[in-house]
């Protein structure tokens, strides 16, 4: 289950990006706002893996906002086509333009979802040479590496 936060200015547009959002099996969303300013003050509290976010808002935009969080993907949903330039040299997720339909929803969360598995995969494991040849250990599985009584040079995984 994938945890999210929405952010639109516009109270309809957030009610309806909520009810799409909702509707999908592998979405959890976590909290929705709709003052920019009130999102950075609480985001350090709040567990989620993605945001979905307006870009044209007052203050603080939505690519400021991706700025300031940019470890967590960011899919921008905005009625404006001239901010995707910009917003894809960020590397941001998925640029979605208003109106919102809940198949492009999706298949933005898809690639939300496969961004964060290939992160996980990238940082959770390591390749180590073995007698039976190259294999995958997860940090997870690994309890402690010794040094191997028969012979020094070699390591054994615990």
């Amino acid at each position: 289950m994938l945890r999210c936060i929405l952010l639109d200015d516009e109270l309809p547009g957030l009610v309806y990006l909520k009810m799409l959002c909702e509707q999908l099996p592998n979405v959890k969303v976590v909290k929705a706002f709709n003052d920019p300013e009130l999102f950075l003050k609480e985001s350090a509290n709040l567990e989620f893996d993605f945001c979905v976010a307006d870009i044209q808002m007052p203050k603080i935009n939505g690519l400021q906002m991706a700025v300031f969080l940019k470890h967590k993907p960011f899919i921008f949903v905005t009625a404006y086509s001239e901010f995707a330039a910009e917003a894809y040299d960020m590397d941001v997720v998925d640029y979605i333009r208003k109106p919102l339909q809940q198949e492009r929803i999706q298949a933005a969360v898809k690639k939300v979802e496969n961004r964060l598995l290939q992160s996980k995969e990238k940082e959770q494991s390591f390749i180590v040479n073995t007698d039976q040849g190259k294999s995958i250990l997860y940090f997870k599985d690994v309890l402690y590496i010794s040094t191997s009584s028969i012979d020094s040079r070699d390591k054994e995984v615990f």
